[in-house]
């Protein structure tokens, strides 16, 4: 439980980000796979899945007591958040992949050509704020853009 607080603490400014962006150009912030991929109809009945913008996808576990996920991954380039290896080398993509879903860590993929802020964790998002900020870059594959 600790990790998943520590996780959503560090992708505050992410989100933050796309809360900003979403009041001033009517954007979702969480959105469903089908509003970025229009055209691949695997992603029209994904319920189990969700986009924070357009580059984090969150795989959760949604039953009690479930130790994988079935995620649906579209055509592009994705990466393991907490690893940095690039998913399409070990699996067929687009595809559905099997993950493993630990107790302590969520299913985080980040799309491609994505960048997202970071901070370092603390107790409360007041002592966050004095922490600084990184950036985690994902590198499009160039075959996908």
């Amino acid at each position: 439980m600790k990790n998943a607080l520590n996780t959503r603490y560090t992708l505050l400014p992410h989100l933050y980000t796309l809360l900003f962006k979403s009041s001033m150009e009517g954007t979702a912030a969480v959105r469903p796979l089908v509003f970025e991929f229009p055209e691949d109809t695997n992603t029209s009945f994904l319920d189990t899945q969700f986009l924070w913008g357009n580059g984090l996808l969150i795989s959760p576990a949604v039953e009690n007591k479930q130790r994988k996920v079935d995620a649906y991954f579209p055509a592009d380039t994705w990466y393991n958040y907490w690893t940095g290896v690039q998913l399409n080398r070990n699996h067929s993509i687009p595809g559905i992949v099997q993950l493993d879903t630990p107790l302590n860590q969520m299913n985080l993929h980040i799309r491609g050509g994505t960048i997202i802020p970071t901070q370092k964790p603390a107790t409360t998002t007041a002592d966050s704020r004095t922490n600084g900020y990184e950036l985690i870059i994902a590198m499009p594959s160039s075959d996908t853009r």
